[in-house]
């Protein structure tokens, strides 16, 4: 199951399925190739999609850019793109990359919440010790004034 796929990846699997169709579809036993500008149209994807996607798709190999006698770039499949497209390995790959990227930012966050509950923790534990340093200064003075008293008392009445 795969909740996130990166956009780059959607886009590399689209433009493939589509030169891949395309290029099986030919009229007459002749290829019609399709170029930037038509997968542009097709697949509604900006021209610098499409130009990522498929230069991408070229430094893995499935495709091929050639230009045609001065005319715009033309896209041509490999033979090695039949089976990313049926098994939709591209896709697979980019649900791979989100998981990672996702156990990245989820280790990150963990550190912080981490360094956060000990920063506070500490700063609980020197507000507590304070406190109880406060307390004990108390406490002692009050026993050094019962002790007086106590002396006190004692050398007023008289021995028996």
């Amino acid at each position: 199951m795969r909740l996130y796929i990166p956009r780059h990846h959607k886009n590399q699997h689209h433009i493939l399925n589509y030169v891949w169709r395309e290029t099986k579809r030919g009229n007459n036993g002749q290829l019609d190739w399709p170029t930037f500008t038509r997968l542009s149209k097709e697949l509604r994807l900006t021209p610098r999609e499409v130009e990522r996607g498929v230069y991408a798709l070229v430094d893995k190999k499935y495709i091929n850019v050639s230009k045609a006698n001065g005319r715009e770039d033309v896209v041509t499949t490999s033979p090695a793109a039949e089976v990313p497209v049926m098994i939709e390995q591209i896709l697979d790959d980019g649900w791979e990359l989100a998981k990672t990227n996702m156990l990245k930012w989820l280790q990150v966050w963990s550190i912080l919440v981490a360094t956060l509950i000990s920063l506070t923790s500490f700063a609980m534990n020197i507000w507590t010790t304070s406190a109880n340093s406060k307390a004990i200064e108390e406490l002692k003075l009050e026993i050094v004034r019962l002790r007086q008293e106590k002396a006190q008392t004692s050398r007023s009445t008289p021995d028996k």
